[in-house]
């Protein structure tokens, strides 16, 4: 399961509740979308610059950026020194600028993470008030709430004003499962798989109820391995079972999982921080046989990403 927060200091900034979120060892909220938006971030960064080229006082194009570079500290797609570097120059660009409420969301963002906390939380409250229909506000605000019930009810108005909001029910869901609320759950299930035809994504929750919320591993990795039955070249379910597998352990099946996953869509590796993060753990614990790290090694994954999951480590 996940690991606890680590108790919040006055100076360092508080974890954002997505970050809860990333259910570990599953994929974060709609994999799919993640996994979209991890290549689709860098070209979208690109346009965004060659537009703020353009017309150096774009001041939403240059918001857009930063929250661009944001999603990438959460999902991917960008390496942490391009995320601090572009964050921080498109931060002091727009204080130049006038007010909207995407600046808003955007300055919050670049409280949250100095540790100024009250701050951030009134800078994204106030990009909500100003734009509670604005897309990717709606989705970012209610994962400052700390406190879980607010967020939800918050969800839950999202629903009822924008039904439309993929992300939204995603969220939602992931709430309800961290306050143990399962059928509230299992009624969002269907919604998922039937409004969004996202079949993948409704088996995802189904799975992490036994696993994350009733510590029940071997449920979990049977209802994986059913689907695998069913479809052996789903890489994305390859990958859940790697470390699903890794949990248990086992260690073997879990790189075999592993290898199988990359080598069906390499682009996998990006949602891999988690697994990779336990495999260096494993590692320093001595809990790995020669052989298992010669397996792992011979899988080709980019410098830039075992630089990151180093950083995550230490």
């Amino acid at each position: 399961a996940a690991a606890p927060a680590a108790p919040h200091s006055p100076t360092a900034p508080r974890p954002r509740r997505s970050k809860r979120f990333k259910l570990s060892p599953g994929p974060s909220l709609n994999f799919r979308w993640v996994l979209s938006s991890v290549f689709r971030a860098p070209k979208a960064a690109k346009l965004l610059q060659q537009a703020i080229e353009i017309d150096p006082a774009f001041y939403l194009a240059k918001a857009q950026l930063y929250s661009t570079y944001m999603l990438g500290n959460s999902y991917g797609g960008f390496s942490i020194e391009s995320i601090n570097r572009n964050t921080e120059r498109l931060f002091w660009s727009l204080l130049e600028g006038p007010n909207f409420p995407l600046k808003f969301l955007v300055l919050g963002e670049h409280a949250n993470q100095r540790g100024a906390t009250d701050v951030a939380d009134a800078l994204y409250e106030k990009a909500y008030r100003a734009a509670p229909n604005d897309p990717l506000i709606q989705n970012v605000y209610p994962l400052t709430i700390d406190e879980p019930e607010t967020a939800i009810a918050v969800r839950e108005q999202i629903k009822i004003t924008n039904p439309n909001n993929r992300i939204n029910y995603y969220n939602l869901a992931s709430l309800y499962l961290s306050e143990h609320r399962y059928k509230e759950v299992e009624a969002l299930i269907p919604v998922i798989e039937n409004k969004f035809n996202d079949s993948w994504a409704a088996a995802f929750y189904q799975i992490s109820i036994p696993f994350i919320y009733e510590q029940n591993l071997s449920a979990s990795i049977a209802l994986i391995e059913k689907r695998l039955q069913a479809n052996g070249n789903d890489a994305p379910m390859l990958l859940w079972g790697a470390k699903l597998y890794l949990v248990e352990p086992n260690i073997d099946k879990s790189i075999n999982y592993f290898k199988q996953a990359v080598a069906l869509s390499p682009d996998l590796i990006a949602q891999s921080y988690d697994y990779l993060v336990m495999i260096e753990q494993l590692k320093h614990n001595d809990a790995m046989t020669h052989p298992q790290i010669e397996q792992l090694n011979d899988i080709n994954i980019p410098s830039s990403v075992l630089q990151d999951v180093a950083v995550i480590f230490e």
